[in-house]
């Protein structure tokens, strides 16, 4: 059976860590298996702004993203219809692991143009299944309003 930080709480009266929590649910004899944060999955994706994007010269449906991070700019090939310019969203730079894909995101060539990383979907983070429009969408982040 599984069980959120937060169900926890709202059942116990303290300021214990889960990992802490987890350790007196031990010694009184209930067996834990693990704890895991899910954010822990997705802690070194960014925010990058989408400065600019073009059609790309090879493929009717890709684009090719301009995207900063504040430092540096990243030029991405996408497929999501809702990437356009002035959105911000979330970013894998080469190297990182995508865990809704179980795979660590490489350089790589696409039909002519290199992309340098990858604007990134709910699905794609591991957070959820949600499809937008029959097709996969990257996050768009909104500004928080009152």
């Amino acid at each position: 059976m599984k069980f959120t930080h937060s169900w926890l709480m709202d059942h116990l009266e303290t300021d214990a860590t889960s990992e802490e929590i987890a350790n007196t649910l031990t010694k009184i004899g209930l067996e834990i298996e693990n704890v895991t944060n899910p954010g822990d999955l997705i802690k070194e994706f960014i925010v990058v702004s989408v400065d600019k994007v073009s059609k790309h010269p090879n493929a009717d449906r890709l684009k090719i993203c301009l995207v900063n991070n504040g430092e540096e700019n990243y030029e991405v090939i996408c497929g999501a219809p809702n990437a356009r310019e002035g959105i911000k969203g979330v970013f894998a730079r080469e190297g990182q692991f995508i865990p809704g894909l179980d795979l660590k995101l490489k350089k790589s060539e696409i039909r002519g143009v290199v992309s340098n990383g990858m604007l990134l979907s709910e699905k794609e983070l591991g957070i959820s299944d949600k499809i937008i429009n029959k097709k996969i969408g990257v996050i768009i982040m909104e500004p928080m309003r009152d």
